[in-house]
């Protein structure tokens, strides 16, 4: 995923939720939860360019 902030705008658009937002977090990168506007509940995921 290259940018989460533009995945949780594109989800929310259509009617979708957010559990939770995209945060940066040391040694991952840039995680997001989300729901679909049907319920699906999905995750994404800009991981961290320095690698671990």
């Amino acid at each position: 995923m290259d940018d989460t902030d533009t995945a949780v705008a594109g989800a929310v658009e259509p009617g979708g939720g957010v559990r939770m937002p995209a945060a940066s977090v040391a040694g991952v990168g840039r995680p997001a939860r989300m729901e679909g506007p049907y319920g699906a509940r999905f995750a994404v995921l800009r991981g961290d360019p320095r690698g671990t």
